[in-house]
């Protein structure tokens, strides 16, 4: 059974999508035999097998993709796929040379967790999402591995910069000027260091701070406290901070109050 594209320049049926800086994000899904004519893509692309198997047909090679698979296709080649099972896709799409230092081979089965925490935030999108996805996407190519014994000196610049920022928004333009790193090559880092990207860890010190506040604040409304902390929406607010905190804003009052809660539980990662 052959498709035509859908609204977004793919095969199959679109769940979500959403857009990051440099590029966009698609889920999608794919029924068994389903086949694709050939075609190209305007952005570089890789895309994640969540389920299924499919067979990659280029001109000089033929991928065979499994589950866990991540695949890239440089734009411009043409290709077809073939369907062999009910299958899930995440695509992303990104502008040509954005990143000219990807050095994907044909198929690989690294990144999972940052896959798994790109899909997470397509999923339960908010107003820090597209700088947390951009951030993941820069490092999706980059060992987590790295020589602990001193951590750089811009590491704790950068850290000091993000809890100075209070409600607004973090640049990564402004991050990478103090910490005198290119954007990209700082993006990489971060996460190699702290395990999580520059725009999750200033969220999660939004978190503690807001967290602080429900302990010393018990007549502020905890919607005015996310706005004030920079959350737009309260719901994203609640959402976030139950995976931070592991109860409600409301419960974790309460709770404070009874048993003297202080901290946080390290941000969960996918």
């Amino acid at each position: 059974m052959s498709e035509g594209r859908n609204r977004h320049g793919f095969f199959g049926d679109a769940e979500r999508s959403g857009s990051f800086a440099s590029g966009r994000l698609h889920h999608h899904v794919y029924s068994e035999r389903t086949s694709t004519q050939q075609h190209t893509h305007d952005y570089d692309l890789l895309y994640w097998v969540k389920s299924g198997r499919c067979r990659d047909k280029r001109r000089r090679s033929t991928i065979l993709a499994g589950e866990g698979d991540l695949v890239f296709l440089p734009a411009g080649t043409p290709h077809a796929t073939d369907w062999e099972s009910d299958g899930r896709l995440l695509h992303i799409e990104v502008a040509p040379d954005t990143f000219p230092s990807f050095h994907f081979q044909e198929s690989s089965r690294g990144s999972a967790s940052r896959l798994a925490r790109i899909e997470a935030e397509l999923f339960e999108w908010d107003e820090i999402s597209p700088s947390i996805i951009e951030q993941l996407v820069m490092t999706l190519d980059v060992s987590t591995a790295s020589n602990r014994s001193q951590e750089p000196a811009w590491l704790a610049l950068v850290e000091d910069y993000i809890r100075e920022l209070g409600p607004r928004p973090l640049s990564l333009d402004e991050a990478a000027n103090i910490a005198s790193l290119h954007p990209t090559h700082l993006s990489r880092a971060f996460v190699s260091w702290r395990g999580i990207t520059l725009s999750e860890e200033a969220r999660l010190v939004r978190l503690r701070r807001a967290a602080a506040r429900l302990r010393k604040e018990p007549n502020s409304r905890v919607g005015d406290i996310a706005a004030q902390e920079g959350f737009s929406d309260q719901s994203h607010f609640c959402r976030h901070f139950r995976r931070s905190f592991g109860r409600s804003p409301q419960s974790y009052r309460l709770r404070s109050s009874a048993d003297g809660i202080t901290s946080a539980k390290t941000l969960t990662t996918f």
